[in-house]
C-alpha cells in the first residue's frame, strides 16, 4: 500500500488511481468482482477516467481485458485520445507489484470522489446569492442534493461532512425579514404554495384536507411534516423556545406512522429496506430511521379524544416549545363532548373550537376529515366539493382553506397500481384563490411530487 508521506494529496490520489488501474489491468478475476464498485466518474485524472471507461466498454462486449485489447481499443476510437494514453498504459502494467489491496484502493478512490461532490457543493452554496423569497426553495434544493451524494455512493460518508456543516454558507443568507417565513407553513410543493396566501398555511389559521379512503391525505399529512422537518433543522433557536410539529394520530399507529415515514425518507417500501440484506439497503435505512428520530415531532396515538384534550395537550406543549404546526388526522374520529350530540352538533362544537384554538395559540391546524358516501363510491367520476364533506356547513365555515384530494380515473382496490395519479384541489381560500395542481403519488413510499407539464 502506497504511504502518504509528503506526497500531496492531489499526487497520492493520482498514485492510488494508477494503483487500482494497475490491478484491474493486470488481475482479471478482481477487475471482474470490483469493477462495478466504481464508477468513471470516480476518477480523479481525465486519462485514468478514459481508461476505466475503457475497461468497462471491453468488459461489455465480452472481451477478455489485457493490455492488447486495451491498445487496440485507443487506437480505434478517436473520443478516447489523448497524447499520454500509450505511455499510461504500458505505466500500468509495469507498475504492477501483485499487491492487491484493491478494497482500500477503492476506498480512498470513493472518498476521494465524494469529497470533491461535497467541496462543490459547498463553494456552489457559498458563491451563490438568491432573493429572500427563494431561500426555502434553494435550502430544500441543497439538502436534496447533498443527500443524493449519499445515495449514488455505496458507503457512509458521516466522517467526511455533515449537512449543516455544508449548509452554514447559505443560513447567512437570511436578511431581517426571516419573521415572515416563520409565519408560515409551507405544503412543500412549489405549485401549491404559490397559490396559497403568503406561500403556505399561515398562523391562526384553520386547513382542511379531505379526500376518499385510500387516496393518501394521511401521506399528503406525512409529507408535509417531512418537509417542513427539514426546514426547521436548519433553523437557529439559540434564544428561542425549541420548534415542535404536533400530530393527533387517531386512526394509525406509532409504528404504521413510523414505517411510512421511514419509506418517505428513504424513498424506498419499507419492508424492502427492512428485509435486505444489501449493505446500501441497511446504510439507507440507518439514515432514514436517524433523520426520522431527529424530527421535532411530537405524536398523540390513540382514537378517544376530543377537542378539549387537543387544547390540553398544545397548552402544555407551548409553554416549552415553539409549536409550528398540529395536525389531527382526524377530524370524524374525534370524540364529542356529550355522548348525547348528534353528528352535527359534534362536528359544529369540534371545527368552532378548534378555529378558537388556532387563534388563541397562533398555529396552523390542519385537519384532515372525510367524505360524505356519494363521493366515496369506486369508480365515480364526478368532480368531488366541499359540499361532499361530512358536516359541510360548519366545516365551511370554520375553516380558512380546504384542501380535496381527488384520484383522477380512479380505480377498484384490486387492479390499483402502485403509481397513482391525484388532483390536489384548493375548493375554499379566504384570502387567496382557488385552483388545483396534478401530482403523482407513490404508494409505496408514500410520496406526493408535483407534475411537471411537457412545453412544445
Amino acid at each position: 500500500m502506497i504511504e502518504k508521506n509528503s506526497l500531496t494529496d492531489v499526487d497520492f490520489i493520482k498514485k492510488i488511481e494508477q494503483e487500482l488501474l494497475s490491478v484491474f489491468l493486470c488481475n482479471k478475476p478482481i477487475f471482474a468482482e470490483f469493477s462495478s464498485e466504481i464508477k468513471p466518474s470516480d476518477f480523479l485524472v481525465p486519462i485514468h477516467k478514459q481508461i476505466f471507461l475503457a475497461m468497462l466498454k471491453i468488459k461489455d462486449d465480452g472481451k477478455m481485458l489485457d493490455l492488447t485489447i486495451l491498445l487496440e481499443f485507443f487506437a480505434q476510437h478517436e473520443d478516447f485520445q489523448f497524447s499520454e494514453w500509450e505511455n499510461t498504459l504500458h505505466l500500468l502494467e509495469a507498475n504492477y507489484s501483485g499487491n492487491d489491496v484493491v478494497a482500500d484502493y477503492l476506498d480512498i478512490v470513493k472518498c476521494a470522489s465524494i469529497k470533491r461532490q461535497i467541496d462543490f457543493l459547498c463553494e456552489k452554496i457559498t458563491n451563490s446569492q438568491w432573493p429572500f423569497t427563494e431561500f426555502d426553495k434553494k435550502l430544500t434544493e441543497f439538502y436534496t442534493l447533498f443527500n443524493e451524494i449519499i445515495w449514488n455512493n455505496n458507503r457512509g460518508f458521516n466522517d467526511l461532512i455533515s449537512p449543516s456543516d455544508a449548509i452554514i454558507q447559505l443560513e447567512k443568507l437570511k436578511n431581517k425579514n426571516y419573521d415572515k417565513i416563520c409565519n408560515v407553513v409551507p405544503i412543500g410543493i412549489k405549485s401549491i404554495d404559490d397559490m396559497l396566501h403568503d406561500g403556505g398555511m399561515n398562523k391562526g389559521g384553520v386547513y382542511v384536507l379531505a379526500a376518499p379512503p385510500g387516496t393518501g391525505k394521511t401521506a399528503f399529512a406525512l409529507n408535509i411534516i417531512e418537509h417542513e422537518a427539514v426546514l426547521l433543522s436548519f433553523e437557529d433557536y439559540t434564544n428561542r423556545k425549541p420548534p415542535i410539529i404536533l400530530l393527533f394520530s387517531l386512526e394509525m399507529t406509532v409504528v404504521e406512522l413510523a414505517q411510512r415515514m421511514i419509506a418517505m425518507i428513504a424513498d424506498k417500501p419499507f419492508n424492502e429496506l427492512n428485509n435486505s440484506t444489501l449493505e446500501l439497503d441497511k446504510q439507507r435505512f440507518n439514515t432514514a430511521k436517524n433523520i426520522f428520530s431527529s424530527f421535532p415531532l411530537k405524536i398523540f396515538p390513540g382514537q378517544d379524544i376530543n377537542v378539549m384534550e387537543v387544547r390540553k395537550n398544545i397548552n402544555i406543549l407551548t409553554k416549552a416549545n415553539d409549536l409550528k404546526l398540529v395536525i389531527i388526522d382526524h377530524l370524524h374520529i374525534m370524540s364529542g363532548t356529550s355522548p348525547k350530540q348528534s353528528e352535527y352538533e359534534k362536528i359544529s362544537e369540534i371545527t368552532n373550537m378548534i378555529r378558537q384554538i388556532a387563534k388563541d395559540y397562533n398555529i396552523p391546524i390542519l385537519l384532515l376529515c372525510q367524505l360524505d358516501k356519494s363521493a366515496t363510491k369506486t369508480g365515480s367520476s364526478e368532480q368531488i366539493t366541499m359540499a361532499n364533506l361530512r358536516g359541510s356547513g360548519t366545516i365551511a365555515q370554520d375553516a380558512n382553506s380546504i384542501f380535496i384530494l381527488q384520484e383522477k380515473n380512479k380505480q377498484n382496490d384490486d387492479t390499483k397500481s402502485d403509481a397513482r395519479f391525484i388532483t390536489f384541489k384548493i375548493e375554499k381560500q379566504r384570502a387567496g384563490k382557488k385552483g388545483s395542481v396534478q401530482l403523482h403519488f407513490f404508494g409505496p413510499t408514500f410520496k406526493f411530487t408535483e407534475i411537471q407539464e411537457r412545453k412544445n
